[in-house]
């Protein structure tokens, strides 16, 4: 008898270690002083006076960088009495409008990618996001490992916005392996034309 409840023992752990190979972000959660390089570079395409809503906003990096900005942080925790607490995974997505959408390492964690840029496109006019894109991290076990929830191309990301009404405006590489892309509601590629085709690589 008990050599059968060691067997179902070994059975359980075994489940469990394989359950437990996709961790969740909440438990790999940390914050590498080196993002605030992405985020300057990231930064740079808001204009003074746009408001910004900034989605998984973390530690805050972007509000210093701000000028004259009314700045809106969110995240699944609360950082602060300002940020508004909301699970993208649980499919919930606060209800404030800005002119700015700020997506600073956070869409590779949610799920439904689909679901989640089209709220996006449907609270803001513009949206500047960081992604690593499977041209960058084509490994999936990889992926997996660091709790990335979506795997998309770049094609395959800048379609998505097409198909919500935003086109991109500018691409930058500053931040080798973690490209920014910069969508806004202006500037419809003409029918036929290759969405993103014509846009420069901005890596300064």
């Amino acid at each position: 008898m008990n050599a059968v409840i060691n067997v179902l023992k070994e059975i359980r752990r075994g489940a469990g270690s394989l359950i437990g190979r996709q961790k969740s972000w909440e438990k790999l959660e940390y914050f590498d002083e080196n993002w605030k390089k992405r985020i300057e570079a990231m930064a740079k395409y808001i204009a003074p006076g746009e408001s910004v809503i900034d989605l998984g906003c973390g530690q805050m990096w972007l509000r210093p960088l701000l000028k004259d900005n009314v700045y809106h942080p969110v995240d699944y925790k609360q950082r602060d009495s300002s940020v508004s607490v909301v699970d993208f995974n649980n499919y919930e997505f606060p209800d404030i409008e800005a002119d700015v959408a700020f997506v600073s390492g956070a869409l590779e964690y949610v799920q439904d990618h689909q679901w989640f840029i089209r709220k996006i496109c449907s609270h803001a006019r513009r949206c500047i996001v960081s992604y690593c894109t499977t041209e960058h991290f084509p490994d999936q076990r990889v992926r997996r490992l660091k709790a990335w929830r979506s795997h998309l191309s770049q094609a395959e990301l800048l379609e998505l916005f097409f198909a919500n009404g935003m086109y991109l405006e500018a691409k930058s590489t500053a931040v080798p392996q973690n490209p920014i892309f910069v969508f806004g509601t202006e500037g419809k590629p003409e029918e036929g034309e290759i969405v993103g085709g014509a846009i420069p690589d901005l890596a300064q």
